[in-house]
Formats: C-alpha cells, structure tokens, sequence
C-alpha cells in the first residue's frame, strides 16, 4: 500500500534554504530543507481519525494507488479540509484569536485553481495555487495592495493529486482566515522572498480557517469539535461578517 503524508499536514513552507541551518527533531542540519511537521498516514485511512478530523472506512486501492487518486471533484466540505493545514500548533481558541492571528480576513468565492510553484519534494509532493476572487475585505491587508485577487497555496502530499483538485471545486462564498507567507518567513527568520515565500502569496490558518455560506447560514470546517466553532453553525453568515468588520 502506497503510504502517503497527510494533506492536512503542516507543509505551508518548504523553503530551500541552502545557506542556513534547521533544527528538527534530529538535530541542527546544515542547508536542510524547511518542511516542520511532515506527519504520515495511510492513504486509505484519510486525514486522521482524531478528535475533530474526519474518520473514513479504508476503500480499495486500483492499481496500487490511493483511492483520493480518482478524478472526481472533491465534496465541498472536504475540499477546505484538504487545503487547509493541520497541527495541534495551528489550533485557535476563540474567532476573536483566529481573526487577530491572521494577515488578512477575506469574504469571497474561488476563481480558479493552478499548479502551485515548483518544490523539489523527493517523496512527491507539490503545491496548487487557488486564485480567490474577493468580495469583501474583513481584517488586514491584502498583496498587492488594491487587488480583486489573491493566490492561496496549499500542499499536496502526492503531486498527482493536482488533477481532482482542477476538475471542480466549491462554488459557495466562504470566509477565509490568511497567513502571508513572506510575514510568516519573517518571523521564522527565513528570507521573505525565498522559495515558497512571497508577499503576494497566502495559505489558509488552520483548518479552523474558514466559515463556508450555505444558504446564507455559516457552516463550519467539517470535523470541527471546537466550542467555538460548532456554535457558529447555522449563524446568519453576512451578520457575522459585519460583526467581525466592527
């Protein structure tokens, strides 16, 4: 069975960072790579089964290859989940801290969906790039500055995954929570304009980071366990947006 990392892992910054040195649990190495939590998990087993993740029976595997290979569009609760990353160091306590946490807070739908920037990943990985039409400015800023867009990248344990994620994707307005990559480099200590940094590139906060509209009612990341997650289920969407512009 091909083993695979989790999608939902922290890969938010794979910086080739030749001329520097990363400390992991291993110890201090020389012009390593920057990839901190890479944690694996069967393919067949899905994200996890942990509190607040999805649990899904194990499928059948054609050809050797994960079942999530196929090129049906991803359902679209589980598409956030698949974008977003995942971590005991990523979870928030409050909206107040998520939306205080975040560069930018955007209200929006998705444009489009392109092969992300090139990783040199010897297990595979790769990135995609949602291009996120903005409706609405909630919190922060946005690069560049004035624009109706903006690029979210999110990792992809197997490269080859890029094809389910191009077929189709949700067309539902959906509140965001963003890190910039060049700030969140910044306080790594990393160059700001290295690889897979950038001023004008993000990636969702967490997999606490969105509020999906369905029907006008916010519908919270699926799995969510958080107190402060589950009450906002069935909230008016647009009021709690305004209540988060103050």
């Amino acid at each position: 069975m091909l083993t695979i990392r989790s999608w939902r892992g922290l890969l938010f910054l794979a910086f080739a960072c030749s001329a520097c040195t990363v400390s992991g649990p291993g110890g201090t190495t020389p012009g390593a790579s920057f990839a901190p939590f890479e944690p694996s998990v069967s393919a067949a087993a899905g994200p996890g089964t942990g509190a607040g993740q999805v649990k899904r029976p194990a499928e059948p595997e054609p050809s050797g290859e994960p079942e999530s290979l196929n090129l049906h569009p991803w359902p679209a609760e589980e598409f956030w989940l698949q974008v977003s990353p995942g971590g005991e160091s990523l979870q928030y306590s409050s909206l107040k801290s998520i939306t205080e946490s975040s560069d930018a807070v955007v209200v929006g739908r998705i444009l489009s969906i392109g092969e992300g920037r090139p990783v040199d990943d010897p297990t595979g990985g790769g990135y995609g790039t949602i291009a996120f039409s903005i409706e609405s400015l909630v919190a922060g800023e946005i690069h560049p500055a004035r624009s109706d867009t903006v690029n979210v990248e999110f990792f992809m344990p197997d490269a080859r995954l890029y094809p389910r994620f191009a077929v189709g994707f949700p067309k539902d307005r959906i509140l965001l929570f963003l890190r910039n990559k060049a700030a969140e480099a910044l306080s790594l200590g990393l160059d700001p304009d290295g690889p897979l940094a950038g001023e004008n590139f993000y990636r969702i906060a967490s997999d606490q980071g969105y509020l999906r509209s369905v029907d006008g009612r916010i519908v919270p990341p699926v799995g969510a366990t958080d107190a402060w997650l589950t009450d906002l289920a069935g909230h008016d969407f647009d009021a709690t947006v305004a209540a988060l512009k103050g």
